[in-house]
């Protein structure tokens, strides 16, 4: 803890659980942050999905950290009440507690179609998650925890224009293990590179992902498109954004600044 006369900086606990998520989801404190997400987009987002795909086998929910969204409960029950989605998978990395209190979000995680993944970036970050195991064990909610000792991770370089050419791109495609699809304020990417690097302002390339909620495309047409986005690409745009997947590294090694 760090104390002036003005100031005073602690490290958050559960108790702040409640009032940080009240900041986050509230349109007055977060006026000149791009986005807030509140339960009734996260909803539109998910029917404008399902409009799409006939069947989602597993839908993953992560942050940031997905237990600090008061909705979470609501959002949780809400996917297991769309006919097409199979499972939800809910991403912690161990730093906040779920309230036991919260009895809708106990009662969502407790559903037999729903797991927590438990991502361990080490002792200093996921410092909870002898607590977390033990919520979980004995709400009787089902979890996987990992990483395992054969894990690794890519490092995919600086998000930055490197000029590749057609043959470059498709080549990266072509190598690349990456196809976690991602699905991101209504738009539905082919990875987390595309969909992040355009949500970060990077880049905006129009055949490297689907609008799920512009209105001015037919259902059909967006279908079409996003079977296109998965099945048929040779390469995306953004693969010039990424160094590709040839330089393993140390799984939850965090940056020093």
């Amino acid at each position: 803890m760090i104390e002036t006369k003005r100031l005073l900086l602690r490290e958050l606990t559960e108790n702040d659980f409640e009032s940080l998520s009240h900041v986050f989801m509230d349109q007055n404190n977060m006026q000149y942050y791009p986005y807030i997400f509140d339960e009734d987009k996260i909803k539109k987002w998910i029917d404008k999905a399902s409009e799409v795909i006939d069947v989602m086998f597993n839908v993953r929910i992560l942050g940031g950290e997905p237990f600090l969204n008061m909705d979470l409960g609501e959002i949780i029950e809400y996917c297991l009440s769309t006919l097409n989605i199979d499972t939800v998978h809910i991403v912690t990395n161990g730093t906040v507690i779920p309230d036991r209190n919260n009895e809708c979000l106990m009662n969502a995680l407790r559903k037999e179609r729903v797991i927590v993944y438990i991502s361990n970036y080490g002792k200093i970050l996921s410092r909870r998650i002898d607590e977390l195991i033990k919520l979980f064990t004995e709400e009787e909610i089902r979890y996987e925890y990992g990483l395992k000792p054969d894990d690794v991770w890519f490092d995919l370089g600086k998000v930055k224009d490197r000029k590749d050419s057609m043959e470059t791109k498709k080549k990266k495609f072509r190598a690349c293990g990456l196809a976690c699809h991602t699905y991101i304020k209504g738009k539905a990417y082919y990875c987390p590179r595309s969909a992040f690097g355009e949500d970060l302002g990077y880049f905006d390339f129009e055949e490297d992902h689907v609008d799920f909620v512009n209105n001015q495309m037919t259902r059909e047409d967006k279908k079409k498109k996003y079977v296109k986005l998965l099945y048929e690409k040779e390469y995306l745009d953004a693969c010039s954004f990424c160094a590709g997947i040839s330089k393993k590294i140390q799984p939850a090694i965090q940056c020093k600044k």
